[in-house]
């Protein structure tokens, strides 16, 4: 019997748990303690996912510190269908033995295990590694999550959640920190009227200050890297999603251009130009 692919299972974890459930045989508790030997990061799971610290460095590790086995199980199908090399550890003591013969580019905690609590690994990565940090909780206390963050997460994912969500905010935190490692390709903007520092968020036209909100610095960015290319109005949005999940709307998109323009355009000049029905163009100080 094939298996069944990871995009056609339910969106929330608790279904799909029962899902990888039926699909796999779950060890019993003895059965992963022999399994597990001296690393805790060896514990059974897919013949791909053994040794994931072994080659492939441009492979992005991730270790899964979770002690429900069923819903470990399914979150390194998740993240193998995605493409990234998964361990997994069920408790504090695992964990810690993951990280003495592994090194990962991110770890998902959940905060309750059975030998201490995710807040104790993270202290403990914080020390030792530069591993990025998601919290995966079923509580969704102010506090916990003020905790989490004060201890230097990068995100916090209250259970149940859908797993497209999961999917999303790896892949936002990978791109954050990719961004913060390397030297950015296009910091400045200048035609000899309108100049923009994106690093600095300083911009003047003819030598005048111009003041941009930070949603009309990222719009500009996004307008100056495709020059005189057709962005639709889907493309500008999807651009404009970031790390945070603050989504722009159609309303709060044309706005923000029509603010740039009253910015920007004087003296007959023109800077973006509507291909109506289709979206804009960034056409770069063009006089009309």
């Amino acid at each position: 019997m094939n298996a069944m692919p990871i995009e056609d299972m339910s969106t929330t974890y608790l279904e799909h748990s029962m899902v990888i459930h039926n699909r796999f045989e779950i060890p019993k508790t003895e059965d992963r303690e022999m399994q597990a030997g001296s690393s805790g990061c060896d514990l059974k799971k897919p013949e791909s996912f053994r040794n994931c610290h072994k080659g492939d460095d441009d492979v992005k590790r991730i270790l899964i510190v979770e002690d429900d086995m069923t819903m470990n199980k399914m979150l390194a199908d998740i993240l193998h269908a995605e493409g990234y090399k998964a361990a997994s550890a069920h408790t504090v003591a695992e964990a810690q033995q993951c990280f003495q013969s592994a090194s990962y580019d991110l770890a998902i905690l959940d905060i309750n295990l059975p030998d201490g609590s995710g807040y104790e690994i993270c202290k403990m990565i914080r020390k030792k590694a530069s591993t990025a940090v998601i919290f995966l909780t079923a509580n969704d206390l102010e506090q916990d999550m003020i905790k989490g963050y004060e201890l230097g997460a990068a995100d916090y994912i209250t259970k149940p959640f859908p797993n497209s969500v999961l999917r999303h905010k790896i892949k936002a935190i990978f791109s954050m920190l990719e961004s913060a490692g390397k030297e950015p390709p296009h910091k400045v903007y200048d035609d000899g009227q309108l100049m923009i520092d994106f690093s600095s968020m300083q911009s003047t036209l003819n030598g005048n200050e111009v003041v941009f909100a930070p949603l009309e610095y990222r719009m500009l960015e996004v307008f100056t890297k495709n020059r005189k290319i057709l962005l639709t109005r889907q493309k500008l949005l999807e651009s404009l999603w970031d790390s945070q999940e603050n989504y722009v709307d159609e309303h709060t998109l044309t706005a923000a251009i029509s603010r740039i323009r009253g910015k920007i355009e004087k003296e007959g000049t023109k800077y973006i130009r509507t291909v109506y029905g289709m979206g804009y163009m960034f056409i770069g100080g063009k006089a009309t």
